[in-house]
């Protein structure tokens, strides 16, 4: 076994990462963009680029104090932060085109202490995503839910759909 300290030289030697921005959220954060094919919104995704993939949304709500939501046909819905960058949507009928990724059929099941690339894997874009803030997020897959805390990873799942595929 190795001592910690050998795997952090390597590491210091690579190319510097910026670090995030204290005002972006968590979700994208855990997500690889590399799948997204073009054209489909994402978590990170800045509004301008939104409306010219989605189009002009049927209304735009600004709560203020908290994130903006845009509203297309029916009741598909994206939410911004106070950057404008996309933090997730609501999307039962599957009629918008946003993406955090497709499934992988072999992949892992997934289980309390997931992340949400894990997540991704197992299950593929949800239909909802829902931030909280500082308090973490929740994906929903038909009715059912995986829970995140702030740091991205599950924090507990809801399989009320039996949808969800758990270890």
């Amino acid at each position: 076994m190795q001592p910690s300290g050998t795997d952090a030289a390597p590491a210091q030697a690579a190319a510097p990462q910026p670090a995030p921005a204290a005002a972006k959220t968590e979700s994208a954060a855990y997500i690889d963009p590399a799948g997204i094919p073009d054209g489909v919104v994402t978590l990170g995704t800045p509004s301008s680029d939104v409306e010219a993939r989605l189009g002009e949304p049927e209304q735009r709500i600004n709560y203020r104090y908290t994130k903006d939501e845009w509203l297309y046909s029916g009741d598909a819905s994206i939410y911004f932060d106070a950057d404008g960058n996309v933090i997730g949507w609501n999307n039962p009928k599957g009629a918008l085109k946003v993406s955090v990724g497709e499934a992988k059929p072999k992949a892992d099941r997934i289980q309390v202490g997931s992340t949400k690339q894990q997540v991704v894997d197992a299950m593929g874009t949800p239909d909802s995503i829902l931030d909280y803030r500082k308090a973490g997020s929740s994906w929903h897959y038909g009715k059912s839910r995986v829970d995140f805390n702030p740091s991205g990873a599950v924090k507990g799942l809801v399989n009320t759909d039996e949808n969800l595929r758990i270890k």
